[in-house]
């Protein structure tokens, strides 16, 4: 009868000494090092390892809905991927705010009840629209620099494609209220309504972003 091989307990090297050490300790058995940095340096350098390595597997995606669109790792293209990816969004919103009208138009005669929550929903929209359509490209000097760290680009991109995906979703929705102006069409245009706003404050977080990138020393 074979005995079963015990688990090793996971460990951390020291980055400084290279010793392994419990996880759970707060400074090296070894050296003495500080423990709790490294970890946050190296949580950190996983992350953006993480995100690279996402954005290669998910090529596809921006091949497939955005093409031309590269990213942000050259200088040189990073106001082309941003044209890019705002007439992407312009374009798609557009779409969105020709059904919505299309909805509208249906509804004051099957539905007038949520003809002024729609016309509300159309407004929200309108901002989204305006606020992607007359956004500077570039955000300014930063976007135009070599001084910026690796990390902050990999999640601009990250933070484009939940854009993308937000504006896909809201296209969904608009699709099934379309087709169901039922009894809750309602309750759905008040949480479509709900979703706009949501997705104006989180897009309004990407230019805080870019201005509060920090250089690279």
């Amino acid at each position: 009868m074979g005995f079963k091989k015990e688990k090793k307990a996971p460990t951390f090297k020291c980055q400084k000494c290279g010793s392994e050490n419990p996880t759970d300790a707060k400074f090296c058995l070894s050296c003495g090092a500080a423990l709790q940095e490294q970890k946050k340096v190296q949580s950190k350098v996983a992350e953006a390892t993480q995100i690279t390595d996402d954005f290669k597997d998910k090529g596809g995606f921006w091949a497939k809905i955005i093409p031309g669109y590269h990213g942000y790792k050259k200088k040189e293209i990073r106001r082309e991927s941003d044209r890019l990816l705002r007439d992407h969004l312009v374009k798609q919103l557009t779409n969105v705010k020709h059904d919505l009208t299309a909805i509208e138009e249906d509804a004051a005669s099957s539905a007038p009840e949520i003809l002024k929550s729609l016309e509300d929903m159309l407004t929200n929209l309108d901002t989204f629209l305006r606020k992607i359509q007359h956004a500077n490209y570039g955000f300014g000097e930063m976007f135009g620099t070599d001084k910026v760290k690796e990390p902050e680009l990999d999640k601009l991109i990250e933070f484009d494609r939940s854009v993308v995906e937000t504006v896909m979703s809201l296209q969904k929705a608009i699709k099934e209220l379309s087709s169901n102006l039922g009894e809750d069409a309602d309750d759905k245009v008040k949480q479509i309504r709900g979703f706009i706003k949501d997705s104006i404050s989180y897009y309004s977080q990407r230019e805080d972003f870019i201005q509060g990138w920090t250089p690279d020393e």
